[in-house]
């Protein structure tokens, strides 16, 4: 397919955090990756990329650490801020939907996208999950959160 066929990716200001973080996570390779973070970042979101795999049943405390670990780095968040809170509950939602029906002895790698507006915070996680290499699984999981600057 050559540049003339493909579909146009159009963002601006309107576009849902929820939306902005899942086009994120389902970016294929660093390039696609920087172009939509760009793109986001022309338009006033803030963003961070980051991946995590391993155990189903250990995932949790590394995705809610690598969320929260890229989010700072990239300053999307600021620590002492109701930021952190609304950030791990978009985690915890976004995991909920990701998670559902993966067998626990189960291994996943999961790309997570972050983007906060002036008022949203959306965490979106795609990836795969396989009890053998030959029965790998599409995942994906969305999690939007509301918060205060206030504390």
């Amino acid at each position: 397919m050559d540049s003339s066929t493909r579909a146009p990716l159009f963002i601006n200001s309107k576009t849902s955090v929820g939306r902005a973080a899942m086009l994120l996570a389902i970016t294929e390779n660093r390039e696609a990756e920087s172009i939509v973070k760009q793109m986001l970042e022309k338009e006033g979101y803030q963003c961070a990329v980051t991946e995590v795999g391993g155990n189903s049943v250990e995932i949790h405390k590394k995705l809610v650490n690598a969320v929260i670990g890229a989010a700072l780095n990239r300053e999307v968040i600021q620590k002492e801020t109701r930021e952190i809170h609304a950030i791990l509950h978009a985690t915890i939602e976004a995991e909920r939907g990701f998670m559902l029906d993966v067998p626990s002895a189960a291994n996943v790698g999961i790309k997570i996208g972050i983007v906060k507006s002036d008022k949203w915070i959306a965490v979106a996680l795609f990836g795969q999950s396989a009890l053998h290499n030959m029965t790998s699984h599409d995942r994906a999981g969305l999690g939007v959160m509301h918060y205060s600057q206030q504390l």
